[in-house]
């Protein structure tokens, strides 16, 4: 997820929740929603990190994933290089993969955004 020893804090709730080097620092299953919005670009392993997120969430809990389509992102000088680029149907081969059993998505701007929600 992060190729560096960058450290990225995120808001959870009331505290926080600190990825270091794309490892969740939770021991699994304590989670009962996991959102972000334009980060999985960045991602240095799709697979990684939805495991991760997968191994914190609570049985038949969601995850939500938002973000721009690849056609909106095309259209931006600055996501030309750096922004990996997303079909829809390719975060949920992914999702699949690591062990969410259902996985769907939601148009919410058309031809420009979308959230996957995955569901374990």
């Amino acid at each position: 997820m992060i190729e560096n020893k960058t450290m990225i804090y995120l808001f959870v709730g009331i505290g926080i929740l600190l990825i270091l080097e794309g490892i969740i620092c939770f021991f699994g299953a304590d989670f009962d929603v996991v959102t972000t919005i334009n980060t999985v670009y960045f991602w240095s392993d799709t697979i990684k990190g939805l495991s991760e997120i997968y191994r914190v969430l609570k049985p038949g809990k969601s995850f939500y994933n938002v973000l721009f389509t690849k056609e909106y992102l095309d259209t931006i000088k600055y996501t030309q290089i750096g922004y990996k680029k997303f079909e829809p149907e390719e975060l949920i081969v992914a999702g699949k993969q690591v062990g969410f059993h259902t996985v769907s998505i939601r148009e919410i701007s058309k031809g420009k955004s979308f959230i996957v929600i995955y569901k374990k």
